[in-house]
């Protein structure tokens, strides 16, 4: 036989602060302000409420677990619309680096090689792909239904224009024994690493957050 456990409410405003900066899933300067504006306003109600305990006035604005979604679907537009800005933003310097990369880099081909015809095509329909996730989440207001579309597209097309830059860059550097435009690829490989990394980190939290969501968690 289960035991139901109830769990007793938070009876201070700080206790009720822990909670739900427990609950609430955004990024760290969005949770402050969400939780700098929920204490600002607990405090008001307790200085104009007469003859009434604080708990009574952190019960009067509701469990944490019905106050943090709303929140939460706030938090996870913002995340999704400045991973998206970061994409594009970062796009156009990539692509003029890597265009100077080739353009100083020795030519090892007398013809282009048949994995160029192949990869070429991936790496322009991965970059599309990200700009037009990207777009999509900027101009949501909440990234479910179709935002959640441009989520993954975003982060798919970041994901396979990265795999696609490392299978071209490595070739080019065995083809060419590893004479190429060194200040603009270590340079232009880093940012791509940044990006990369911007992406699957805010990505990871969206994905998280969706789980969270459909399971009601």
């Amino acid at each position: 036989m289960s035991v139901s456990r109830e769990i007793a409410p938070p009876e201070t405003i700080k206790t009720y602060l822990r909670d739900l900066d427990d609950a609430l899933r955004g990024p760290r300067d969005w949770k402050r302000r969400v939780l700098a504006e929920t204490e600002d306003g607990l405090r008001s109600e307790l200085d104009l409420a007469e003859n009434r305990a604080e708990c009574d006035v952190v019960l009067s604005w509701g469990p944490v677990e019905d106050v943090a979604p709303p929140f939460n679907e706030s938090g996870c537009a913002i995340r999704a619309r400045r991973m998206a800005w970061h994409i594009l933003q970062y796009l156009p310097i990539l692509v003029v680096g890597w265009a100077l990369v080739v353009r100083l880099s020795p030519d090892p081909w007398a013809a282009e090689p048949t994995l160029i015809w192949w990869v070429a095509p991936l790496l322009f329909a991965s970059t599309v792909a990200a700009i037009v996730g990207s777009v999509q989440l900027v101009r949501r207001s909440v990234p479910s239904g179709g935002g959640l579309r441009g989520v993954v597209s975003a982060c798919a097309g970041v994901g396979m224009g990265v795999l696609c830059l490392a299978v071209l860059l490595c070739y080019r550097l065995v083809a060419s024994h590893w004479h190429v435009f060194w200040l603009g690829t270590i340079t232009t490989g880093a940012l791509t690493l940044a990006l990369l990394s911007i992406v699957g980190f805010h990505g990871w939290h969206l994905r998280q957050h969706h789980i969270s969501t459909r399971h009601g968690g």
